[in-house]
Order: structure tokens, then sequence, then C-alpha cells
């Protein structure tokens, strides 16, 4: 009897299974090509290793298989963008491309861009800073413009006495402006005849600056400004006469009296001499005066535009802080202050209102 061979089954090349069966179920990072291993498992090393054959084939099916799961797992459905109705994410290379405003992840859930808790926080901050110099500006404005006051005030008080010195009368009430600057075409004249240039009408000559009311042929209260322009010692060009017909006090701001910083404000000058008082006024020696207020319809610039505050700032700057004496005098006496008559000379000023109730008069200014 021949004896049996024993069959020594041909020898499994490990090293390539080891590369084809590396990372089961994923894309293998070291597998040779499918051609490439077909041509290693028929050359003469790999011939007759069938066993070997069905493992490559049963590893690049099953490879195959996971490689198309994880590219369907990795285009998940994407909610409509508001400028496209089919944004999707497209692999291409291996490379997710997705839209600018939509990461998905391959778990299938689209994550939207938004901001983050420091991002939002250093948003508010700079909103925060933003309102913050909003405020500070409006409060520099502000004293910007009640500093103005006083410095209008000093010019308007050392043009006059500089025109008193050279032309040796007051501005308004010089009884020979028009050898100066030429005769208006009627004097006194009224709102219907304003002065376009340098021509002007003469005053009485008394010391006191005058309207039409305490002198019909003098229009002194407003040939003032225009006296003062006509000599270069303040700027602008005024009519030298009233606004309207509405009485002789009818001011214009920045028409036939100057014009102030402070919104829609402006200065008016006149003689009060002794004023008896009244609701809006102190009693007191007022002479020639300075008065500083907002435009009023057919008067002088009367309405209110300072806080009680403020005018007791510039009072205290400039005079003795108190509203019923010294130069600086509070006009709206009944709002403006907590006096309890016109000779209330002990009244202070009503600092507890937070609301525009004062104008100034600026008593014996020249």
């Amino acid at each position: 009897m021949t004896p049996r061979r024993s069959i020594t089954p041909p020898a499994l090349n490990l090293p390539l299974l080891a590369g084809m069966t590396k990372n089961r179920g994923l894309l293998p990072t070291s597998c040779p090509h499918p051609e490439s291993a077909a041509q290693i498992l028929t050359s003469p090393a790999g011939r007759g290793n069938a066993h070997a054959l069905r493992l490559f084939h049963l590893s690049h099916r099953e490879r195959s298989a996971s490689k198309a799961r994880r590219v369907r797992a990795c285009l998940p459905t994407i909610r409509p963008h508001p400028e496209s109705h089919t944004l999707s994410c497209r692999l291409h290379d291996g490379i997710r491309s997705c839209p600018s405003d939509q990461t998905p992840s391959c778990d299938g859930v689209t994550r939207m861009a938004g901001f983050s808790l420091i991002e939002l926080a250093i948003v508010l901050v700079i909103l925060g800073l933003l309102v913050g110099g909003i405020m500070s500006g409006q409060s520099l404005i502000r004293a910007a413009e009640l500093r103005s006051i006083t410095a209008d005030y000093n010019r308007y008080v050392s043009a006059t006495q500089t025109f008193r010195d050279k032309y040796f009368a007051l501005p308004g009430d010089m009884p020979n402006a028009t050898a100066f600057w030429g005769a208006a075409t009627t004097c006194p004249g009224n709102e219907t005849q304003p002065s376009t240039n340098t021509t002007t009408c003469n005053g009485d000559g008394d010391g006191g600056i005058e309207d039409t009311g305490f002198n019909p042929n003098s229009n002194e209260v407003f040939r003032f400004w225009q006296h003062l322009a006509n000599a270069g010692l303040i700027e602008g060009t005024y009519t030298g006469v009233r606004a309207t017909s509405a009485n002789a006090w009818a001011t214009q701001v920045g028409l036939n009296t100057p014009l102030s910083k402070l919104p829609n404000s402006g200065w008016f000058v006149n003689f009060w001499g002794i004023s008896a008082g009244d609701l809006s006024a102190f009693a007191a020696d007022y002479g020639n005066a300075f008065h500083f207020g907002a435009q009023s319809n057919g008067t002088f610039p009367a309405t209110a535009n300072l806080k009680p505050e403020e005018l007791w700032n510039i009072d205290s700057k400039m005079d003795d802080g108190r509203p019923a004496t010294g130069k600086v005098i509070a006009y709206g006496r009944s709002v403006c202050t907590n006096s309890t008559s016109v000779t209330d000379i002990a009244a202070n000023y009503n600092l507890s209102s937070s609301s525009l109730r004062c104008t100034i008069m600026f008593a014996r200014a020249f």
C-alpha cells in the first residue's frame, strides 16, 4: 500500500492579507489598488492561492459598501437656505464642501452659524461705550453753549465801550451816525424799510437805547446792532428795524439782533431804567440792559431757554449767585426762582426744576 502523503496548503501571503484586512470596514490607507492586488495573487508567488483570492474579493466588497455608507452619511438633508432651494453638501476628492452658514456633520444634524457669548458681550460693551459717548458729547456741547453766553456778553460790552471811545456816543443813540454811513431812505424806519447796506438813522443822543415806544423818532434798539456792525466791532449785518408790526420790540434773532450759539436764541438791548417789576421781572434798576433769551413771536427774546441751575451757574461765576440782585438778574421770576414778590431780594434759584424756565437780564451793562 502506497503511503498517503500529507498535503500542505500553499503558504498564505501574510503581509498581503494583513494589508488587505487592515482597518476592516473602513477605507484602508495601505491597501494596494485592486488591479495591483489581482496581479500579485496571480503571480507565480501567489498563483493557486484561492483562499487568499477569496479573502481579497470579500474584503474589497466590504470596503466598497462601507465607503458608500460613509458618503451617504456625510450628505445629510439640509434645510433650505433663504437664497436657495437646493443647497447641499458635496464630497469632492474626499473633501466635504458646504454652504458657509451651514455646517453639517456626519450624524445628519445641520449646525447653523451663530454668535458666542463672548462675541455678544463685546457687542454690548461697544454699544454701551457709544451711548455713553453720545451722552457725554451732548453734555459737552451744552456746556460750550452756556460758556458762549458769557463770552458774547463780554464781547458786546467791550464793543460798546470801544464804539463810545471812538465816536463819543453809544451805538444806536449816536446823533450823527448818518455823517459816517449815509442816511437810510426813511428814518427811523420800520419792518417794510430794512437797511440792506450801511445806510442808517441817527439816535437822539440822550444816553438811553430806546425803542419807538419811548421815542417815535428813534429805533435805537435795532440801530444799536447796525452801528456796531458798521464800525466793524461785531460780525454780521443787521436791518436796523423791527421784524414785524406787532410792537416796537419785534425781534428776529439773526436778522435784526445777533444770534447765539444756543438754538433759536439771541440778544436784545434796551433802556429799562428803574422797573417796578412784574410776574417775570424783579423790581430793580436795569439801566441800559442786555437781555438774552430764545426767540419770541412779536416781542424781544423772552422765551425761556435756560434751566434754573444753568442760570445759577452763570450768575455765580459772573456775579453774586442771587437772582434778584447784582448785574445778572433772572427774568422769569415766578418760575425761575422761589421769590414771593417782586422785591424779594432774598430769593434763590429754583434748583429743583430741570425745565427751561429762565432768561437773563444783564443790568446796567454799559
